[in-house]
């Protein structure tokens, strides 16, 4: 499995994959998932890396996480299902 979580209360971004999980705080790239604001996030793998761009939408500040991850690998195959949750 392999996850993209945006954790509020830790204020970072969370990519996980294989066991392996890596947090980016967003303090330090002045940014605030609690300040109310809509964000956009932008995810891409280019074959070994997986990279998440989060912008705020009011401020116009972002920050990107990188993960090095083959998806075809930690996935099983070259398809799989996307799911979209959300939880506090």
């Amino acid at each position: 499995a392999v996850s993209v979580q945006f954790h509020a209360v830790n204020n970072a971004i969370v990519l996980a994959a294989g066991g392996t999980a890596r947090a980016v705080d967003l303090w330090g790239q002045g940014l605030n998932l609690r300040s109310g604001n809509p964000f956009r996030a932008d995810v891409g793998h280019d074959g070994t890396t997986l990279t998440v761009t989060l912008t705020d939408a009011v401020t116009g500040r972002s920050a990107t996480a990188r993960f090095a991850v083959n998806l075809g690998t930690a996935l099983g195959g070259s398809t799989a299902f996307a799911g979209f949750t959300a939880g506090t």
